[in-house]
């Protein structure tokens, strides 16, 4: 993939995919929260409008790093 936005915008989808699994697998083991499907969770981030914005700028943020640090610049 040439398109350095495009390769950080789906290694960040990927990042963000894996990382929920892990949070899902430590709901099992520490839940206090029940999430969607009635699934036990740690942080059900959706709840509330803090939560949503945290993690919609850790989001960001971390698209940023993924651009700077993950992907090459060698074609431009």
């Amino acid at each position: 993939m040439d398109n350095r936005y495009i390769n950080a915008l789906v290694k960040t989808g990927i990042t963000v995919a894996g990382l929920h699994v892990v949070f899902l697998i430590a709901g099992f083991l520490f839940g206090k929260q029940i999430g969607w499907l009635n699934l036990p969770m740690i942080w059900a981030h959706w709840h509330d409008a803090l939560g949503i914005s945290v993690s919609l700028i850790l989001s960001v943020v971390l698209y940023f790093v993924i651009f700077a640090f993950c992907t090459s610049d060698a074609d431009a």
